[in-house]
């Protein structure tokens, strides 16, 4: 009996335990989370609140009474409302003066007043991910304020042009902008003037719509990221083929890039198709003086390496090949790769490695889960086998 008795306490307290961790509608040490609550205003919250979490929820409109004077808040959560539109109003975040991270994100249809994001001088991430925004997001001046900004998400929107507002040139440390999951086309038409001088740690527009570029555009292609460093710039799922892709190195030669991802890809022949090209000396040349230490063209349709074909890479240190279809490594292949410490080339068709020569000054090739018989890995000691 006694036995009985400690074992339904203990389950009470689990119990007990379980409910209190799925809470979803309190507020409790500065953190207040109200996650499916049915609200359909801003609930009031203590006024030393530090976290406020309101996703999931039915709250139609945020304007400059919705919230009183909260400064301690650093982050506010009002996304994936389960109403639309969602509309953000003139000055609606005027009470919070401290707040770090505003997430709007996955509120389906937004709606922002030109003020919506005044009055947030320390602001510094704001999302606004898969809100159906469209091109004036970045066009007009919703972000004139927010001189304190460093991440900026505006991924699954609606966007085609890539033509940032000139009071962009203010958000002087600014460092992360995502756009992927967009409908930009043409990145030859875009004007990142207000961009110049800025240094960014990302940088992506992956899976927006940039294989609508004609060669004839490409061709006469100006540089769109002139005068701007970035140290990640993701550009995978682009549709680019071998063209397209050296027109584009052509056209931002001479740009800082520390690191570029193309991956997924479709340049290559893949497997016995040879009208497609395989990327050869010319396709990378564009980048030679972009000091890259990364390339990613993972998960494509890469068959053969072609002699020289990274020849103007010579500062690369990471070199991703994985999960193409290659199966011919020629002579000269990795020419010039005098600094690369790591390469990938597993998940593809090589049955043998004896044709793989000058990484350096030692031949090389370096495969896991690969359909591989034969390995020889000869290089220097820095290099990691992947």
């Amino acid at each position: 009996m006694m036995l009985h008795q400690q074992l339904v306490l203990v389950f009470g307290i689990s119990l007990a335990r379980g409910i209190y961790a799925f809470r979803s509608c309190y507020s409790e040490g500065q953190i207040s989370v109200y996650y499916f609550c049915n609200l359909t205003d801003v609930p009031l919250v203590p006024k030393d609140t530090v976290k406020l979490l309101l996703s999931f929820n039915y709250i139609r409109q945020v304007n400059a009474t919705s919230f009183p004077l909260l400064e301690h808040l650093l982050v506010l959560e009002i996304g994936t409302q389960h109403v639309f539109p969602v509309i953000i109003g003139k000055a609606a975040f005027r009470n919070l003066p401290n707040l770090l991270v505003l997430d709007l994100g996955y509120n389906k249809i937004l709606q922002l007043d030109l003020d919506a994001f005044v009055d947030l001088p320390n602001l510094t991430v704001l999302r606004l991910n898969a809100n159906s925004l469209g091109d004036s997001i970045l066009m007009e001046r919703y972000f004139q304020d927010l001189r304190s900004l460093e991440e900026l998400d505006l991924s699954g929107n609606q966007i085609t042009k890539l033509q940032p507002h000139p009071l962009f040139y203010n958000l002087t440390v600014l460092k992360t902008v995502d756009l992927k999951f967009n409908m930009i086309s043409n990145l030859c038409e875009s004007n990142l003037t207000s961009f110049q001088g800025k240094k960014f740690l990302f940088f992506s527009l992956n899976s927006n719509k940039l294989y609508h570029t004609s060669l004839m555009a490409w061709a006469k292609c100006p540089n769109p990221f002139r005068n701007i460093t970035l140290s990640s710039l993701d550009l995978g799922h682009s549709g680019w083929s071998t063209e397209k892709v050296q027109y584009f190195c052509t056209a931002i030669k001479g740009t800082q890039i520390s690191s570029l991802k193309l991956s997924p890809h479709i340049m290559g022949s893949g497997f016995g198709f040879d009208n497609l090209k395989n990327p050869d000396e010319n396709t990378f040349t564009g980048l030679a003086g972009s000091d890259l230490r990364l390339l990613d063209i993972s998960v494509g349709y890469i068959f053969s390496l072609n002699p020289f074909v990274f020849q103007s890479l010579g500062k690369l240190e990471l070199l991703n090949l994985y999960s193409n279809k290659i199966n011919q490594i020629q002579r000269q292949a990795f020419f010039g790769l005098g600094n690369l410490k790591t390469l990938n080339v597993s998940s593809n068709l090589l049955a043998s490695c004896k044709r793989a020569t000058a990484l350096g000054r030692s031949p090389v090739c370096f495969l896991q889960a690969s359909t591989v018989q034969e390995q020889h890995y000869q290089a220097a000691s820095s290099l990691h086998i992947m």
